[in-house]
This record gives structure tokens, sequence and C-alpha cells, in this order.
């Protein structure tokens, strides 16, 4: 049986950096230099911040190196986090566990690399959290832009393949092989590489 929608209680994790040349997104960096990649980025911020908004749900971040003095993005924040030291299963693990602490029992937790991502997505996933334990946002290279659960599961975090093109995969192996309810909302892109970009993003900031 799921979680009825009148028990649920609902908060999404944003993991980001600020905005810093040389701190992020260094593989589209190598494209187009590391001016714009950060100009990318500050966008892919204010458009995930939109779509929050827009959704009108509860939202906390967890930032990268240091929570900035400033709230220039993501102002609108319920509470900013620092992750803590490890890989990214480190990190999300750890912010997961944070928020299932506090009492929420639908947490979904997003990164800011993915232009398509709209406020439906949040609505959609949590939906789907009604009757089920864990929910993913698939992206195009395999891995996920959206990762949802109605209680902890570990195994979602620990030993696995980041960054690779298997990481879904492997994450719906260990979800089936124990018999852990899941499903999927619309692949979208993930930004890591210039072939990612939407083509008038490209056209902007193509290097001659």
């Amino acid at each position: 049986m799921g979680i009825e929608l009148s028990e649920l209680k609902e908060v999404v994790i944003v993991f980001t950096k600020f905005p810093e040349k040389g701190k992020v997104k260094t593989r589209l960096a190598e494209t187009i230099g590391n001016e714009n990649a950060v100009e990318i980025y500050t966008r892919l911020l204010k458009h995930t911040e939109k779509q929050l908004v827009l959704s009108g749900k509860e939202y906390v971040v967890y930032w990268g190196n240091y929570i900035p003095s400033d709230m220039v993005y993501f102002s609108s924040a319920k509470a900013h986090y620092l992750q803590c030291n490890g890989d990214l299963g480190a990190k999300m693990k750890m912010a997961f566990s944070d928020q299932f602490s506090l009492g929420f029992n639908a947490v979904l937790g997003v990164g800011c690399d993915c232009y398509q991502l709209q406020a439906s997505h949040f609505t959609h996933a949590f939906v789907i959290l009604e009757s089920n334990k864990v929910v993913y946002g698939p992206a195009d290279d395999g891995g996920y832009y959206l990762i949802g659960m109605s209680e902890m599961q570990n195994m979602l975090f620990d030993n696995l393949p980041w960054s690779t093109e298997t990481l879904l995969d492997v994450c719906k192996e260990r979800l089936i092989e124990n018999k852990v309810t899941y499903s999927v909302i619309e692949k979208l892109s993930d930004v890591d590489y210039f072939e990612d970009l939407p083509k008038h993003w490209k056209d902007e900031f193509r290097i001659q």
C-alpha cells in the first residue's frame, strides 16, 4: 500500500555549487571556456529555481564548497546546508537522511544541470511516490536528473558507477533485486558537454 496523499510531507533537495570560474561545468569549459561555462551554469541555476517556485513545492539547498553569504540564488529556499565530504553518493545520502530525519516522507533530489526541467516534473514525481517507494527522472546519458523516495534507500547511494552510462541501470537492478517498487518520469537531457546544449545556446556560445 502506498502513502495516502494527505500523509505526504514533501520536500525537494537541490544540489548545487555557487557559479565560479573553474569550479562548475568543467567538462563544458574545455570547449567554450570557463567564463561561458559559468554563464550557462548561472542560467541553469535560475531556471531550476524558477521551476521550483512555479511548482509551489518546499525546497532546501545543499551547497558544495561553501554556503554563499549573499543569497542571489534560491532565496526562497526553506533552508541552506553544506554538502558533506565524499563522492556524490555520500553527499546525496547525507542530505536525504537529513530530510527524512526532519519528518519528511516524500523527498526528491535534483541538480542544476537540466534546462528541460519543468515544475510539472516535481508534481509528477511526488504523485508517483504515493504508490512507489522510489522515482527517477532518467537522463539521456544513462544517469538521472531527479531521484525521489518515500523512505531511505541506502543501496541507491553506496558503491555506484557515478558519471557513467550504466548508473541508472545499476540502480534499477538493485531495486528489482530488493523488491522495492519504483517508477520513472520523462527522460530529459543533462548538460555536461557542448553537444548537450539546446541549439540556441550552441549558436550563442559557439567558439569560432
